[in-house]
């Protein structure tokens, strides 16, 4: 059975409920995706920082990075801001060493769906990591969430 790591950041814990449910889904160990220096806790601070990073391409250094020792498969969970992921998941998404795995994305919004995440994932993933798709969950996908990722997987080939 392949090694699962659940990489999520989250903020309001939305994303952090779809994470855990993922890791009981599919048996995966979490890592919670944090910042070097954290983000205003003001939401009006948050978005204009947030959006001057979208915008120059700011990178932000993680708190610290996974082990991924044997890990075959990693699901980065976010939430939509701007209509992709948030910039931390950019840099967790571009960290050399996903090289060679196989990488899915999960994320959750207010309305927005998937947008352009799919299209820019790719763009961030090293050479060499396998891209399986993406799922877009509104809000913490409520009761439901087990059986929407229990589908997904199914569906897609992934389970």
């Amino acid at each position: 059975m392949d090694r699962i790591l659940i990489a999520y950041y989250s903020r309001s814990g939305n994303t952090e409920k779809v994470a855990k449910a993922l890791a009981d889904v599919t048996g995966g160990s979490l890592f919670r995706i944090e910042t070097s220096q954290a983000y205003p806790a003001d939401y009006r601070q948050l978005v204009v920082c947030a959006m001057d990073e979208e915008k120059k391409g700011i990178v932000r250094e993680l708190k610290e990075l996974p082990d991924l020792e044997g890990v075959q498969k990693v699901f980065i969970l976010s939430p939509n801001w701007f209509g992709t992921f948030v910039p931390p998941v950019r840099t967790f998404a571009s960290m050399p060493s996903l090289s060679g795995r196989k990488v899915a994305l999960v994320l959750t919004h207010g309305g927005s769906g998937i947008a352009k995440a799919d299209d820019d994932i790719r763009r961030c993933l090293p050479q060499g990591a396998e891209y399986l798709g993406s799922l877009a969950i509104r809000g913490d996908g409520g009761d439901a969430v087990h059986t929407l990722l229990s589908h997904w997987l199914e569906t897609s080939g992934q389970k």
